[in-house]
């Protein structure tokens, strides 16, 4: 069987599946990027992505000629299955309807929780191509009962995993730094031993709403004098954080790390904090594989897989509430001895995720397909 895996670019949490993937040897696999690189993570600084990829084009390209592309090269391509990027893009778009008006045999990778306002047109043919697709392989739980809600998508076509990661390596990797260079690491940083870090990964987006969440902290901090914030990444409000950090000793702004000390960062950690909203979250999801108790909402996809309050950690109410956020920190305080064991569990819950039962039941599912 041939397959055609259309990434949308090189990613940390899609490259490990694509390397497993084409090293399955039950199927066929030729692997196409439409971009050369993630615009919005250019800090990471990833080394070699581990596979070979064809690249479709360029960002600045007209998305016809990106759509001619996919078209001649993948839909033509001699295919016996195709696996499509999701809907944000009007070249993938467009390929995908394609591929259900012609009857190919396809799958579409999505994240989507929520389903935005759309005219009955857009909907309409929305509703035409997730009908008709075969697979689709989301990032975890809220986006597949998204798709069963709204779409009324039988769940033996939905697969997880879709942003995969080595989870047992990074585990590895983190406990090991943890466990003979946390000091080391936090003297790096600028912190002191006694500190009790609470840590955000994530770009200063606003959907992010870190004001709302690093307003909260500070006012916990009040209580917990060795409680420090830090937040990491780039984006429109990062200059905003710094502005409140160079005010607050209990905030910390990073502005954006490489892949390799982002590790470094959980290992140094002690609570993962996730604000905001958004669809998935694999930075929450590596808090978990860090073994890190957690803190979060439901506005957070990935939520749904490792947070269990009480369990892996607490459960923010309400995201836009500072004073959820206040109750949820001071919660978690206090459950300070149970926070070994939150993070256990929370390892445990985010194994059904890790790249090799991904790459497993993709494969799965596509011979069902």
């Amino acid at each position: 069987m041939k397959i055609a895996f259309v990434s949308a670019h090189p990613a940390p949490y899609r490259d490990p599946f694509l390397r497993r993937l084409l090293g399955n040897t039950s199927i066929e696999v030729k692997i196409f990027s439409l971009f050369a690189d993630d615009k919005s993570h250019s800090f990471w600084n990833l080394k070699e992505h581990g596979y070979d990829s064809e690249l479709i084009g360029e960002r600045s390209e007209h998305w016809l000629f990106l759509f001619a592309r996919l078209v001649c090269r993948v839909l033509f391509g001699g295919f016996d299955f195709i696996v499509w990027p999701g809907f944000h893009r009007p070249c993938v778009k467009a390929a995908i309807a394609l591929s259900a008006l012609i009857g190919k045999r396809y799958g579409f990778c999505a994240d989507s929780i929520a389903q935005p306002v759309r005219g009955w047109f857009s909907m309409a043919v929305k509703k035409f191509v997730v009908g008709h697709a075969k697979i689709i392989f989301v990032p975890g739980n809220a986006s597949k009962d998204f798709f069963m809600r709204e779409f009324s998508c039988p769940k033996k076509k939905i697969c997880l995993g879709q942003y995969a990661l080595e989870g047992e390596e990074i585990e590895h990797t983190v406990l090991e730094m943890r466990s003979t260079r946390k000091g080391e690491i936090r003297s790096k940083y600028g912190l002191d031993s006694d500190d009790i870090v609470f840590l955000m990964v994530a770009n200063m987006l606003p959907n992010r709403h870190y004001p709302i969440t690093a307003k909260a902290f500070v006012k916990f901090a009040e209580k917990w004098q060795h409680a420090k914030f830090i937040m990491v990444g780039k984006g429109q409000e990062l200059q905003l954080l710094e502005e409140m950090a160079s005010k607050y000793s209990c905030l910390k702004v990073i502005p954006g790390v490489s892949f390799s000390e982002m590790q470094e960062l959980y290992a140094a950690a002690d609570v993962y904090v996730h604000g905001g909203t958004e669809p998935a979250s694999t930075a929450l999801v590596i808090g978990a594989i860090a073994h890190l108790p957690l803190i979060s909402s439901p506005a957070v996809g990935c939520f749904a897989d490792v947070v269990q309050d009480g369990k892996s950690g607490v459960a923010v109410g309400d995201y836009l509430s500072e004073d959820d956020w206040v109750k949820g920190f001071d919660k978690l305080m206090q459950q300070q001895d149970k926070w070994q064991t939150f993070g256990e569990e929370a390892r445990q819950l985010s194994k059904p995720l890790d790249c090799d039962k991904a790459v497993a039941r993709f494969v799965d599912m596509i011979f069902n397909a």
